[in-house]
């Protein structure tokens, strides 16, 4: 990819009026870019892909007033799957991002003032971002370039507003609204049969509300996987839901319908009473196709008690596709996923959104393969939005990996439940000592922070 080099001249246009008293502004220093490759202990299937490693980047950004340093992270996590990024594509991006932050300052001596200037930066880097020329051969549209990358630094500039204030990054967002968040579910890989899901069904924790499963590479095992699941549950008395997600697999919306149906009489069959989630049946693109699914789903509602729940989870990037979603009423729940809005600020406003526009609509913080450094950015943001239904992204990773990038790693209250850390910012730092033996290359080359 062709970075674009922003100089002195674009500066000045971008930011030339927020300069702030030097006496008291926190100045960006340096940022040091950290490419890493951590291998997962187990591979993760989904009717997509194999996914065998958490590819990334961390953005340390060190920031001083003259008296006191500070240093924030962020965790750029490209993904061709999900953002149609390359890692390719995010390290030159970052490095545009990099060179247009440097020697740029905070003021210091107000937060909401702040958080308006790193609005206003992001929002600069987006359209920095859409001018980027791509080397993947899939490119997502200009205005979707570079998400995961832009959703890094967002991660590590709220970071750093925290710390300069002492708050966390949900305050900085405007505040947490709730005190605690508990994980919805564990998911299970798409390769598992139904005799290996039955039995981590048994033995998964009880203050899990769902069962959430990647299914979508055969129907009749798809089946199969249900029948066993539902009967487990069924036979422990528990009303937990089940929750399937198909990333696209069923493609339209006769198909999804056909195959719906057919999972609805299987669940049924075997006495399931409680609610079924059924994420992203149909392709990314065609919004119009999930409407005509959900339709069909609330029609069968109206004679039978069996409650089908339809969350979009592709087809949700933004604020833009929100509207088209609620323009259609195409979903009964949407998923917000960080990497997808670009970051914290954006993933805010598309709550913020939903609330207002549509408030019947659930929302879901998801996440993909990543650390706890984006763990704990999900959970930041699930403490701060209007309406949280369901949340999986703020999951701690704490054996996912052979090390733990965390320096706070996540950890449960009780239960599976979390609360905010008590450090500020995102709430973490980055422990360069156990990552080190997975950093690929680093720019300014061979500098670690």
């Amino acid at each position: 990819m062709d970075f674009i080099r922003v100089g002195a001249k674009m500066a000045v246009l971008l930011w030339g009026a927020m300069l702030v008293n030097a006496s008291a502004a926190f100045t960006i220093q340096d940022i040091t870019l950290i490419q890493f490759k951590l291998p997962k202990k187990t591979a993760f299937v989904t009717s997509k892909g194999t996914s065998d490693s958490c590819p990334g980047i961390f953005v340390v950004v060190r920031a001083s007033d003259g008296t006191r340093s500070i240093t924030s992270v962020g965790e750029v996590l490209p993904r061709a799957l999900v953002t149609n990024e390359t890692s390719k594509d995010a390290w030159s991006g970052a490095q545009a991002f990099r060179s247009v932050l440097l020697d740029q300052s905070l003021s210091g001596d107000s937060l909401a003032s702040d958080r308006e200037t790193v609005g206003r930066w992001m929002n600069d880097l987006f359209a920095i971002a859409a001018e980027q020329k791509l080397t993947t051969q899939s490119p997502p549209g200009k205005e979707r370039q570079l998400r995961a990358t832009l959703c890094g630094f967002d991660m590590a500039l709220l970071d750093l507003v925290g710390q300069i204030y002492g708050v966390s990054i949900a305050a900085v967002l405007g505040g947490a609204v709730r005190k605690e968040v508990a994980i919805s579910a564990t998911t299970f890989s798409a390769d598992l049969d139904g005799d290996e899901l039955e039995g981590k069904v048994d033995s998964i924790d009880g203050s899990y509300r769902a069962v959430r499963i990647k299914i979508g590479l055969d129907l009749e095992s798809d089946l199969k996987k249900l029948r066993a699941v539902a009967g487990s549950l069924v036979a422990e008395g528990r009303q937990r839901e089940i929750w399937v997600d198909v990333n696209q697999a069923w493609k339209d919306a006769p198909h999804a319908i056909d195959y719906l149906s057919k999972v609805r009489d299987e669940l049924k069959a075997a006495g399931f009473t409680s609610r079924f989630i059924c994420e992203q049946p149909t392709a990314e693109s065609d919004i119009a196709a999930m409407g005509e699914v959900t339709r069909q789903t609330r029609e069968w509602a109206k004679t039978d008690p069996f409650r089908i729940v339809i969350m979009a989870d592709e087809s949700m990037w933004d604020v833009e596709d929100a509207r088209k979603i609620v323009a259609l009423d195409a979903a009964d729940a949407v998923n917000i996923k960080i990497v997808k809005a670009g970051g914290l600020i954006k993933s805010m406003e598309l709550g913020q959104y939903l609330a207002s526009a549509a408030p019947g609509i659930e929302v879901y913080v998801g996440g993909l393969i990543m650390t706890d450094i984006s763990a704990t950015a999900n959970l930041q943001l699930c403490m701060a939005l209007p309406r949280l239904d369901y949340a999986t992204g703020p999951l701690p990773r704490t054996h996912s990996y052979p090390a733990q990038p965390a320096s706070a790693p996540l950890a449960y209250t009780h239960d599976r439940t979390l609360e905010l850390p008590n450090q500020p910012g995102l709430g973490t730092g980055l422990d360069q000592v156990a990552i080190k033996p997975f950093v690929t290359k680093t720019f300014p080359a061979e500098q670690m922070p």
